[in-house]
């Protein structure tokens, strides 16, 4: 359980100022930074705690397995992150809508959701995936966001909102 919440700690401890760093603008904000910043961080955590040890004599076999089982936990949270950044920081065309229907809670007729973008085809298809995911429902030729839909959009929002002060488009 230790490895758990040291490998978990050292994950927090990196993403928290991966944000400050975010937040600050002091990066161009690319995936290639999230890399940077957090292979740094592990760099530096782990010569600070070897630095540690050593000075407690307490640098052997085991503190180097330990140590390596715990860098695996946090690697694997940070790969989980990193695969999910896109998501998060991308206008998608879903939360696109989701944000349009949220601005209008008395809904929209779909010629004015197609006029959002200009490849309407996959929108319609984004539309169908909604519907089918009861995330939007059609009523009376509007489309409107289910409580679901407002929830699920939230996520994203309010995750956006952690890096950055622009909303989405639209």
């Amino acid at each position: 359980m230790t490895i758990f919440f040291h490998g978990t700690g050292i994950f927090l401890f990196s993403f928290f100022i991966h944000i400050l760093i975010w937040r600050l603008n002091l990066t161009q904000k690319t995936p290639k930074d999230i890399i940077k910043i957090f292979l740094g961080l592990y760099m530096v955590i782990f010569v600070y705690i070897l630095v540690i040890k050593f000075y407690q004599n307490q640098v052997n076999v085991e503190f180097f397995i330990n140590y390596l089982y715990i860098y695996i936990v946090s690697f694997s949270l940070f790969f989980a992150y990193l695969l999910t950044y896109p998501a998060i920081e991308s206008d998608s065309p879903s939360n696109t809508i989701l944000l349009k229907l949220e601005k209008h809670p008395e809904g929209m007729p779909k010629e004015e959701l197609l006029q959002i973008f200009d490849d309407n085809s996959s929108i319609l298809e984004r539309i169908k995936g909604l519907e089918r995911d009861r995330k939007v429902i059609q009523i009376n030729g509007k489309y409107i966001l289910t409580n679901e839909g407002k929830r699920f959009f939230k996520i994203f929002k309010y995750t956006r909102m952690i890096y950055t002060k622009e909303p989405f488009g639209g």
